[in-house]
């Protein structure tokens, strides 16, 4: 599968939401530019969130706008019969000479409340709402990451 980096999304200060920048350096514990307040740990180094999902949620008048729900990674899959969808355990992301590996959906948080009508968070929830869950991964590979590079999944 092959999809493009739409947004990177940091905050220095930790915590949501975060800013818009357009390169990122991705070490072993996250973002260099990004500070984890509490979902900190190899396995949820980088967290990862597709675009068209947020456009869907927009759609259905949550406030939700890329980086209001902690990913630091927003994707768009653009060619066809691509999807998020697919993301599965184990899947290894290439993003230029950065390797990413995904280990589970995050959990989400009330952090995130203020994205959503009525703070209901759980529509991020994988258990209850499946594909809409927030993907953690692990660094396998350092480097620079910028808005508009290819990202290549290995499923």
């Amino acid at each position: 599968m092959v999809a493009t980096i739409r947004y990177i999304n940091v905050n220095p200060d930790g915590g949501v939401p975060k800013r818009h920048v357009s390169t990122a350096n991705i070490e072993k514990s996250g973002l260099k530019e990004d500070r984890q307040n509490s979902h900190t740990g190899l396995n949820r180094a980088v967290l990862l969130y597709d675009n068209q999902k947020i456009i869907k949620l927009q759609a259905d008048g949550h406030p939700i706008s890329p980086g209001t729900i902690g990913e630091n990674i927003t994707i768009d899959f653009w060619r066809e019969g691509l999807s998020y969808d697919n993301f599965k355990k184990g899947d290894i992301i290439k993003v230029g000479k950065t390797i990413l590996e995904l280990t589970f959906t995050a959990p989400p948080c009330e952090g995130i409340s203020k994205s959503f009508l009525n703070g209901d968070w759980d529509i991020v929830n994988e258990k209850i709402n499946p594909t809409y869950g927030r993907w953690c991964a692990k660094v396998l590979k350092e480097g620079q990451i910028s808005i508009g590079d290819v990202i290549e999944i290995d499923t």
